[in-house]
Formats: structure tokens, C-alpha cells, sequence
């Protein structure tokens, strides 16, 4: 098989995975290759600080070239296994394709979680059309890692829209372009980056040096597909309706020198980045869609970012 017929068949299994995902999405009784990811990052840890207790740096730069080799082999000597076992056994060249093909197409919906992420969204955007926070604060809770039991009906609506708005880049935009370019290798590769980012990439006493190599090493992956949703978004909020297309656009090309990987809740100041710092891909993401819904980019009223949830319909 030629690289362009490669390409063509990752392209066609991607399209198919697109499909999948959004019919499925992320069933709770499926197995996910991420909740394996999550385990195995935080088996890894356990053992790597055990083992190197006082060089934290080096046990966090450990994990993360094993986990980016291990989930970029895994999928390449996986699909080739099979491929040579169903050959030994004579079965035919199209027959294999054919189930690789739906192989393929299965991981590639698991990778993606545009479903999941309208699914669970909305379930906090109909708790709040009822009227009941307490539902809505448990919704929302599933979505984000924050503290929601203080969070009134504002802060709710802005909670989950800034996941929407991180996870559009992170959980969509930027796996399927790691795996339009890279095929399903590129696909497991950036989600054990993002997983491991997710865990371990934080400026607390804890992770500071441990999750150092994971942070700068989720900057990078991220560098290019953040600014293609930004750019995707934009066009988006043009073409929408009620949506702030020039608002946006001025967002996208906001500079906001602010120090980077500093992880801490965004209540109302919105801030963007494009060609500024790295580690500020969520409030970049968080800016352009609030500058999208409320035609703000600093500050929203309270009627007007309790309206921000209902407006997630849509996405």
C-alpha cells in the first residue's frame, strides 16, 4: 500500500470515527483507551517518585517519553499484528482491510468526545432552564475540576461553557488533526500528552518538577491546533446566529502576556493569547468563546452569563 492510499485510508476510517462518535459517543460500560491511560499515569507515578524521590524532574521527564512511545507504538505494532496474523491464516487482503478499517474507526471515535461533551453540557444547561441549581452544580461537577458546590447559577453557566470551550480544542479540534495527519499513532500519542497534562501538569508543591516535562510537553502538541480553533471558532461565531464574529476576531488577536501554566479558575476576566506565552491554550479557548456568545471579552453581567449556558445548543 502507497502513503497516499495510507493517508486515504486513515482519512476514510477517521470520517467513519467522526460519525461514530457522534452517534455514540463515550458509552460508561465501553472501555476507553484513556481511562487506561489515566491508570497507568498514576501506576507510573507512584513507582517513578518511589524510585527517584529526589529528582522529581527527572522522574516526570520518565514518564512522559515512556508514555508518549508506549501509546505511539501501541496502535503501529497493533494494527500491523493483526494485519500478519490474519495474513497467516490466508485470509484475504480486502478482508483485512475491511476489519482494520473498522478497528480503526472505533479508536478514532473513542478519541474524539464532541458527543460526550454536548451530552454532558447540556444536561447542565437543563438544569438550569428548570431552575434547579443543585442538579445543575451536579452536572456541572461531572465536566469540570473545580469546586462547584459554591457556585451559584452564574458561575455555573460560566463553568460550563469554559469547558466547552477548552475541550472544542483539546478534546475534538486538536486529536482529530493529530490523527488527520499523523493517522491513529498521532491520535494516541497527543491523548496520552493531554491526559497526562490533565493529571500531573500543575504549579502546585506537588507537581511542580514532576509534571513539568508533561506541561511543556502539552504546551507544544498544542501550539498549532489551539490557534486552528481559534480560527475555526471565529469563522464559526461569523456564520452563527446571535454570535459576535468581529468580537471574536478581535479576541483571536489579542496579546495577553500573563506568566505561564498558571492554573486557576477564570470567574470573569477573560483573557486570550495568539502569539504570547505558552501553557494559555484554556483561557485563549475560554476568551474567544466568551467574546463569540457575548459580544464581551472582558466582563459579562449576570443575566448575561447565566444566558451563556443556553446558548451551548449550538455547538
Amino acid at each position: 500500500m502507497s502513503l497516499f492510499h495510507l493517508w486515504k485510508f486513515h482519512s476514510m476510517a477517521l470520517i467513519a470515527g467522526c460519525i461514530l462518535d457522534w452517534l455514540m459517543g463515550d458509552p460508561y460500560w465501553l472501555f476507553h483507551p484513556v481511562r487506561f491511560m489515566g491508570n497507568m499515569i498514576s501506576a507510573l507515578e507512584a513507582r517513578l517518585r518511589r524510585l527517584f524521590p529526589e529528582h522529581l524532574l527527572l522522574a516526570g521527564g520518565v514518564l512522559a517519553g515512556f508514555m508518549c512511545l508506549f501509546w505511539t507504538l501501541i496502535p503501529v505494532l497493533g494494527f500491523l499484528g493483526i494485519y500478519r496474523g490474519l495474513l497467516s491464516f490466508g485470509i484475504q487482503r480486502h478482508w483485512i482491510y475491511i476489519c482494520l478499517f473498522v478497528l480503526e474507526s472505533f479508536f478514532c471515535g473513542q478519541l474524539l468526545a464532541a458527543r460526550s461533551l454536548q451530552t454532558e453540557s447540556m444536561k447542565v444547561c437543563s438544569a438550569l432552564k428548570e431552575g434547579d441549581i443543585e442538579k445543575a452544580r451536579k452536572a456541572v461537577s461531572m465536566i469540570v475540576g473545580r469546586d462547584t458546590a459554591v457556585l451559584d447559577r452564574d458561575g455555573i453557566a460560566r463553568a460550563a461553557v469554559e469547558t466547552v470551550a477548552e475541550n472544542t480544542s483539546d478534546g475534538v479540534i486538536a486529536p482529530f488533526f493529530f490523527m488527520a495527519v499523523f493517522g491513529p499513532a498521532g491520535g494516541f500519542f497527543y491523548k496520552a500528552v493531554n491526559t497526562m497534562d490533565s493529571m500531573v501538569g500543575y504549579k502546585n508543591e506537588t507537581y511542580l518538577l514532576f509534571g513539568r516535562a508533561a506541561a511543556k510537553l502539552d504546551d507544544a502538541v498544542n501550539w498549532l491546533p489551539a490557534r486552528l480553533s481559534g480560527m475555526l471558532l471565529t469563522a464559526a461565531a461569523w456564520l452563527l446566529p446571535g454570535m459576535d464574529g468581529k468580537n471574536a476576531g478581535t479576541v483571536l488577536t489579542m496579546p495577553a502576556p500573563i506568566p505561564p501554566r498558571e492554573r486557576r479558575p477564570v470567574p470573569e476576566l477573560f483573557i486570550c493569547v495568539w502569539p504570547g506565552t505558552p501553557g494559555t491554550l484554556e483561557l485563549f479557548i475560554k476568551s474567544l468563546i466568551s467574546a463569540m456568545m457575548t459580544g464581551l471579552s472582558v466582563q459579562t453581567t449576570s443575566k448575561e452569563s447565566a444566558a451563556l449556558c443556553l446558548e451551548l445548543r449550538d455547538f
